[in-house]
């Protein structure tokens, strides 16, 4: 059922549900930049996987104009490792917050389950009350058996 706001238009269920969308787009934006954009500790992870990119780079690129040493290969591979596990712990800082935007988003169709349970529901019950239409469907209508009297 739309809002009192809405009810005089001609797509006022299409219209909540949008105006719904969009601000929890918006909320789950701000839950985001809240937990995990604004933070210190999500800084640092950024700029240190930053660093280690830049710095892997320029060693495969000095490594590649000359000959390879099994340190320098170690240096490379301490750096890939270092990166490797910046990223697993910038994935695991995100999913953190994952986890409350999928709690919000439940809540939000929740809401919306309500919202539009009347009106799916009593479509619903004069279907059952009423039963289906008969004859409408002629493929239907032709495949039931007819009884004569």
């Amino acid at each position: 059922m739309a809002t009192p706001f809405l009810s005089g238009l001609k797509y006022s269920d299409s219209l909540t549900v949008v105006g719904i969308s969009i601000c929890t787009a918006v909320i789950c934006e701000a839950i985001s930049w809240i937990l995990i954009y604004r933070t210190t500790s999500y800084k640092s992870l950024r700029s240190s996987i930053d660093k280690s990119s830049k710095k892997l780079e320029s060693m495969k690129i000095l490594d590649k104009s000359k000959k390879s040493s099994t340190s320098k290969t170690k240096k490379i591979d301490r750096v890939e490792t270092s990166l490797k596990d910046a990223s697993r712990d910038l994935s695991l800082f995100k999913f953190k917050s994952g986890a409350v935007v999928a709690l919000v988003l439940f809540v939000v169709f929740g809401l919306l389950n309500s919202l539009f349970e009347d009106e799916l529901g009593h479509s619903r019950q004069s279907t059952l009350i009423m039963g289906p239409s008969r004859g409408v469907d002629p493929l239907l209508d032709s495949a039931r058996p007819h009884h004569n009297k």
